[in-house]
């Protein structure tokens, strides 16, 4: 789920920590990390972002691999939670077929993952917040240090986020991007285009843009795909036993099931269920209520945090009224995410001939 905050410089500069051990470690990329392989509405984008993204996006993909593998080896090293071994492990299982495409689908991923991130920078300057501006500039340069302080030094700082497949350049573009993501919320919120009144939140949270689930979890982290699978389907069906000829389940039922099987620790906790509204949640959770009519409940689902079977339930307006201030969260980060969504939709981006000779499989 979607987390808005902000950043204050008071606050970051209170924050600072002077027990920081500093060294002679240089932070700086080599011409190879930065040289331009692409540009989002005229903004440079180095090697190293890309690089970033698409390992992070490999990683994710070959784990799926193994995971789904019925081969105790590959368990094992999915276990270890080394990318290096776990994506070594997953490519020489892959024929040249293959290969073409998972390169293919991490590629257009990766892409996405990039204009999400810059693409924000052109919309945040049209509302007069200048991204690399010396506001910006200071807000970055004391997370970042606050960052640091948290290291005995910055050669264990390097280390440590070189197995997120990151160096200093990336972090501080990242915490870039968060600094103007919540920058440019306060703008929106500022201009009205993002109402957070209770009357406004009432109406999105009970209109066409918002729905109510609840879903029985087979999680990934208690299980390999395989085996999440194999029981959500064992689930579905006992599921499918209390669906009427008319396709809506007796949610009562549908709750007993859940805490039969289900493995969210949401739902144990909230019997309401999920209130959600578009853009703020998983896409693929999302995109399965919405396809759902009131009652009637989905096929299995795979999202990130395991396989799913999902009922849209009735939103009940007296629920929303009493949980103002959560469902205020969800509304204005599903609104604010949409804005995002379109303007990286409506992006121009370009990749060079640099980008071209990137070897997704030889990326280190």
């Amino acid at each position: 789920m979607m987390r808005i905050k902000r950043f204050f410089a008071a606050a970051l500069a209170a924050t600072a920590i002077v027990s920081f051990v500093s060294c002679d470690t240089d932070l700086s990329s080599t011409k190879e990390e930065s040289r331009t392989v692409m540009t989002v509405d005229g903004y440079e984008v180095p090697y190293e972002m890309y690089r970033y993204a698409a390992m992070m996006h490999l990683r994710d993909k070959a784990t799926a691999i193994l995971s789904a593998s019925d081969d105790a080896a590959a368990k094992e090293i999915v276990s270890s939670k080394d990318s290096e071994k776990i994506i070594k492990a997953a490519v020489e299982k892959l024929n040249d077929e293959e290969k073409k495409t998972i390169k293919k689908e991490v590629e257009a991923a990766s892409l996405e993952t990039v204009v999400n991130t810059y693409s924000i920078f052109k919309a945040a300057k049209a509302e007069g917040i200048d991204p690399f501006g010396e506001m910006i500039n200071e807000l970055c340069d004391m997370e970042m240090e606050k960052i640091r302080a948290t290291y005995k030094d910055d050669e264990e700082y390097l280390d440590t986020i070189k197995l997120f497949y990151m160096n200093h350049s990336v972090y501080s573009m990242l915490t870039r991007y968060e600094i103007v993501f919540n920058e440019l919320y306060e703008a929106y919120v500022k201009k009205g285009l993002i109402a957070t009144s209770d009357e406004a939140v009432i109406e999105h949270m009970t209109g066409k843009d918002a729905a109510r689930a609840k879903q029985i979890l087979i999680s990934f982290e208690k299980h390999s795909e395989d085996e999440a699978y194999s029981i959500a389907a064992e689930v579905k069906a006992e599921v499918d036993a209390v669906i009427s000829e008319d396709g809506v389940a007796d949610e009562a039922k549908f709750d007993a099931i859940t805490d039969k099987h289900g493995e969210d620790l949401y739902t144990f906790k909230n019997r309401d269920g999920y209130y959600i509204c578009r853009g703020y949640s998983d896409k693929d959770f999302e995109n399965a209520v919405f396809a759902l009519e009131v009652g009637h409940v989905s096929d299995i689902v795979r999202t990130s945090a395991g396989y799913s079977i999902i009922l849209r339930a009735e939103i009940e307006k007296d629920y929303i009224e009493k949980n103002l201030n959560a469902m205020r969260e969800v509304c204005v980060g599903g609104i604010y995410r949409t804005m995002l969504d379109e303007i990286s939709a409506n992006a121009e981006a370009k990749t060079n001939d640099e980008f071209e000779k990137i070897d997704l499989f030889s990326i280190k």
